[in-house]
């Protein structure tokens, strides 16, 4: 590295450290950002009624290509899924929690029949859109498109990564999030829900602006140094979805990315002008924790493949 890279990343450590956040200018060049947007609108058609989902549908993709009928079918199979589950949990709200524990399960999909993993796939797809439903989402990138493979390797991001969990880290999710106009806004929230030690750090969450992000649309919102606290914002904040007296609206412009320290106070605001504000969430956690996204388990094989020992290391999918 550099002597100015060197000087740039001491600056960005030291940021983040004291403010538990830290903005990266010019991560993407915008030929890169074009590439992964475009990927971006092939997916959310590819996946139709089910983007957003987890892990991949073996099935629906080979109806995409082979049969329209079938496919037809099986989406309108998701949809009385869909229907039936979303009524359950409005009658017996207490099933939610079950439903949401099984999605984080570990599951070998290469060892799982074509069906078992495609009605998988349905109920996570649905109980996630039913935890955004304002949302526009697509899930398991690492998956999805060699454009995303320097993502969660990238040179700018991962040293910052390793600084505040060590080099024995892992990719946790691969997530793309666009807030639609006027939704909710998001409640407060850390990325590592339990109360734990003033310093102490579990994860972290690199965010790409893939378009400019700004307080009309939905920019994501800090509170510098709640990371060192050791609270949560539900320990002090009445309500975590109102505004809170020192929080930061953080703007970007496309191609930089928000790296945020998992116990740092934050979340998106509204989408009051309805310009779209897509960030692409690359989460990082210690090896020693679970994963939301257990790459060991689905990875597909070509994937695997063209992957080199740090892409693998990082997806905990290199060889024994």
């Amino acid at each position: 590295m550099s002597e100015d890279g060197n000087d740039r990343l001491s600056a960005e450590i030291e940021h983040l450290d004291e403010h538990g956040y830290v903005v990266l200018k010019g991560v993407l060049a915008p030929d890169e950002v074009q590439a992964i947007l475009a990927r971006l609108d092939e997916l959310y058609e590819r996946e139709g009624p089910r983007a957003g989902e987890f892990g991949w549908g073996l099935l629906r993709e080979r109806y995409l290509e082979s049969s329209p009928l079938k496919l037809a079918l099986l989406d309108g199979l998701y949809r009385v899924l869909e229907f039936g589950l979303l009524g359950l949990f409005k009658v017996l709200p207490v099933t939610l929690g079950p439903f949401r524990r099984f999605r984080s399960m570990p599951y070998d999909y290469a060892q799982a029949t074509p069906w078992r993993r495609e009605l998988r796939q349905m109920v996570i797809c649905i109980v996630e859109k039913l935890d955004e439903p304002s949302d526009r989402r697509l899930c398991d990138l690492a998956n999805k498109g060699e454009v995303f493979d320097g993502i969660y390797t990238h040179p700018r991001v991962l040293p910052l990564a390793e600084h505040l969990l060590g080099s024995d880290i892992k990719l946790s999710s691969l997530n793309v999030r666009s807030p639609k106009k006027d939704g909710p806004m998001q409640a407060m929230h850390v990325d590592f829900p339990f109360r734990i030690q003033p310093g102490k750090v579990y994860g972290c969450n690199a965010l790409f602006a893939l378009e400019p992000m700004d307080a009309g649309n939905g920019a994501t919102r800090v509170v510098p140094g709640t990371h060192l606290s050791g609270l949560r914002p539900e320990d002090g904040m009445a309500d975590p979805r109102a505004d809170h007296p020192d929080q930061v609206v953080v703007e970007a412009d496309a191609g930089d990315v928000l790296l945020v320290n998992s116990q740092v106070w934050h979340g998106g605001t509204v989408n009051t002008s309805g310009r779209s504000r897509t960030l692409m969430q690359c989460y990082f956690t210690h090896a020693a924790h679970a994963p939301q996204q257990y790459q060991e388990l689905q990875l597909r094989d070509e994937v695997r493949a063209r992957l080199g020992p740090l892409a693998l290391r990082l997806l905990n999918a290199a060889p024994e």
